[in-house]
C-alpha cells in the first residue's frame, strides 16, 4: 500500500508539473501571438525605449544531469541498464538521438548575437523532430 501511495504522489507531481508547464507555454504563446498580430497590423511595436524583441526556443529531450538522474531511476525500477533506457528514449526522437546542451546554447548565443538582430516574434524548436508541426 505504501508503494502505491508513493507512486500516486510521484504521478501527481509529474501531472502538476506538466499542467503548470502547459499553462505557462500557453500564456507565452498568447502574448507572442498578440504581439505578432499587433506588429503585423501596425508595423510598429515600440515600448518607449526602442523595439521589443521576443524570441523563444522550445527544447525536447536534452542530455542533462537531471535527465541522467531520471534515466537512473527508470532503469532501477525496470531492472535494466541506464544505456537501455537512454536507447529507448533516443528511439522515440525522429533524429534517433537526444539533444545536447551545447546545441541549445549555440542557438541562444546566436539569438543574442548581432547576426540575429532582425529576428523577432518567433519560436524555434530544438526537439529533434518530436513536435510534428509548427509552433
Amino acid at each position: 500500500m505504501d508503494i502505491e501511495k508513493r507512486q500516486r504522489a510521484t504521478l501527481s507531481f509529474y501531472f502538476v508539473q506538466f499542467v503548470t508547464g502547459l499553462a505557462s507555454a500557453c500564456s507565452l504563446f498568447l502574448v507572442a501571438s498578440g504581439l505578432s498580430i499587433i506588429f503585423g497590423v501596425t508595423r510598429v511595436v515600440n515600448f518607449a525605449h526602442g523595439a521589443f524583441y521576443m524570441l523563444g526556443a522550445y527544447i525536447g529531450y536534452t542530455l542533462t544531469d537531471r535527465l541522467g538522474e531520471l534515466f537512473e531511476k527508470r532503469a532501477k525500477d525496470a531492472g535494466v541498464s541506464v544505456e537501455e533506457i537512454e536507447k529507448q528514449s533516443a528511439a522515440a526522437v525522429p533524429i534517433g538521438r537526444l539533444s545536447r546542451p551545447d546545441e541549445f546554447a549555440a542557438l541562444v548565443a546566436f539569438l543574442c548575437s548581432e547576426r540575429a538582430s532582425s529576428m523577432t516574434g518567433t519560436t524555434i524548436q530544438i526537439d529533434g523532430g518530436l513536435i510534428k508541426g509548427l509552433l
